[in-house]
């Protein structure tokens, strides 16, 4: 029990690591203001995107996480079109648990069950409970928010936006950071997928890329400070 309990420590823990680097990166800002710019004047449609953005994030991420870098952006954004942000929250927060709930890594208690069962693996959730929240879960569940949260998205127009603001306001402003941290997720979600070759534990390969990729941004700031040297 002991074991099972450090591996899904141990996940989470490098799971968390990967992700609060891409946070100080301003990639989530960015993709908030993009889609906020492609609902094109409408809530539902941002709803809409804003959940998809949350379960996608969270099925590969880790749900919790995700929710404590979604929910302040989405705060940010309800400020700037003064609206209750309320709604979207909720919305994010059933969407980030049904899209967690598709892979090993996504939800906790999916990560005790691989944890304490070695046969289970990524690509048996990938395989058998991913089709079902894609094709049943996710679109239940956003008809079901519209429907309840209809009142607040037809009760004013959405304002005229400075979208050439936003993205400015917005950018995107450690691209270094983001190579990293982005190339580590995507390598270590490839591990996942290649679980069933090379049967590691899926702990030590977030530890391991948790490791790399923080190993990695010492190197970049050190190359950075002696060269304004």
């Amino acid at each position: 029990m002991l074991h099972q309990e450090w591996s899904t420590l141990g996940l989470l823990f490098g799971m968390m690591v990967i992700v609060g680097e891409l946070s100080h990166t301003g990639v989530f800002e960015w993709l908030a203001v993009r889609l906020l710019v492609s609902s094109t004047g409408s809530f539902c449609r941002l709803m809409v995107l804003l959940c998809l953005l949350t379960a996608v994030a969270s099925a590969f991420l880790d749900n919790v996480t995700t929710m404590l870098l979604i929910a302040p952006v989405t705060i940010d954004m309800c400020g700037i079109l003064g609206v209750d942000p309320r709604p979207y929250l909720i919305s994010e927060v059933i969407l980030s648990n049904i899209g967690g709930t598709a892979t090993l890594i996504g939800d906790p208690p999916n990560i005790i069950i691989g944890s304490s069962f070695k046969e289970v693996g990524f690509l048996d959730f990938i395989i058998n409970i991913m089709p079902c929240i894609l094709l049943i879960a996710v679109p239940l569940s956003l008809i079901l928010m519209l429907w309840i949260f209809r009142p607040y998205m037809i009760m004013k127009e959405m304002p005229e936006l400075d979208t050439k603001q936003l993205k400015e306001t917005y950018p995107i402003y450690d691209e270094p950071r983001l190579l990293i941290a982005g190339t580590s997720t995507l390598f270590l979600v490839v591990l996942f997928f290649l679980h069933p070759l090379h049967h590691k534990d899926t702990a030590w390969l977030a530890l391991i890329s948790a490791f790399l990729t923080i190993s990695l941004r010492i190197h970049t700031m050190s190359k950075t400070s002696c060269a304004i040297m």
